[in-house]
């Protein structure tokens, strides 16, 4: 099924769905369906300057045809009770993928990373925004990126507060209709930034965050994996299977790069340059 059918599949039958030339509209009155999974879905999904109330008290929800298009070049599939999902207060994750190109990191980075998000840019060059995923290679932190500079796609991080299965939806399928060329699994657990026992150490004034824990994959709660116009939503029991495959494909041996960008990136001085000049915000 495509992202597109996923959504209108679920509305209500007095919702009324409308294909035109050059936009796509869904028309319903939301009140009593605040709880749907499509309209949950679809107030998430289409921003609010294309949405507006009519005459009638109905919600207008409008699709442009291009964004139409690429929520129908997505499919989706869902194991057993991942559409149930709603996270612990800041759940740790590891995310393993497919090495991109040089040009591909920067299309990613230029678009994604939050050094760029008060740029104004051309139309061409608009930015991504991520909801729990992170790019932050710039900052003056030890915090990185899913994509590093150096072509590398992994992370170890913590997800923003409480997030839903909706919130899941809008950024991997996004991910997945924005950058074709991503190719990752995230592993999600239900551990709260870290494991109980690794808290229990935090007043240890040698303490060091480690950059591997043994049981990750037997504490995973969901898991989502991008690849090829997909996104799979993975049962703990998947999620582990596929975060092993990726990690031994993917992998990399100096761990450290997945928690400090600081860890085998190239020069960011020049890299920055490169994502300003590809938003044409400097010339070559």
């Amino acid at each position: 099924m495509t992202a597109f059918d996923y959504i209108i599949s679920g509305l209500p039958d007095d919702f009324v769905c409308e294909d035109y030339s050059d936009m796509y509209m869904v028309v319903g009155n939301i009140t009593d369906w605040l709880g749907n999974r499509s309209v949950k879905l679809l107030n998430r999904l289409v921003p609010e300057d294309n949405s507006y109330l009519d005459r009638s008290g109905n919600t207008c929800y409008i699709f442009s045809k291009e964004y139409a298009d690429k929520l129908k070049s997505i499919e989706v599939t869902f194991d057993e009770k991942t559409e149930d999902y709603s996270g612990t207060r800041r759940p740790y994750y590891q995310l393993r993928g497919k090495p991109v190109s040089a040009e591909q990191a920067v299309e990613f980075i230029r678009r994604a990373d939050s050094a760029f998000a008060d740029f104004e840019y051309p139309k061409s060059a608009q930015p991504f925004y991520l909801i729990n995923m992170c790019s932050d290679v710039f900052s003056n932190s030890s915090s990185n990126g899913l994509v590093h500079p150096n072509g590398i796609v992994g992370m170890n991080g913590i997800m923003g507060k409480y997030p839903d299965f909706y919130e899941l939806f809008e950024e991997f399928v996004s991910m997945a209709m924005e950058f074709p060329f991503l190719d990752f699994v995230a592993a999600v657990t239900y551990w709260n930034e870290m494991p109980s026992w690794e808290w229990e150490k935090l007043s240890d004034d040698n303490y060091e965050k480690p950059t591997y824990y043994p049981d990750f994959t037997e504490c995973l709660e969901i898991g989502v994996w991008v690849h090829d116009s997909k996104a799979e939503f993975l049962s703990p029991k998947n999620a582990a299977k596929k975060y092993k495959e990726y990690e031994k494909l993917y992998g990399e041996a100096y761990g450290k790069i997945y928690c400090d960008k600081r860890n085998g990136e190239p020069n960011l001085a020049d890299f920055f340059a490169k994502c300003l000049e590809a938003n044409g915000i400097i010339d070559e």
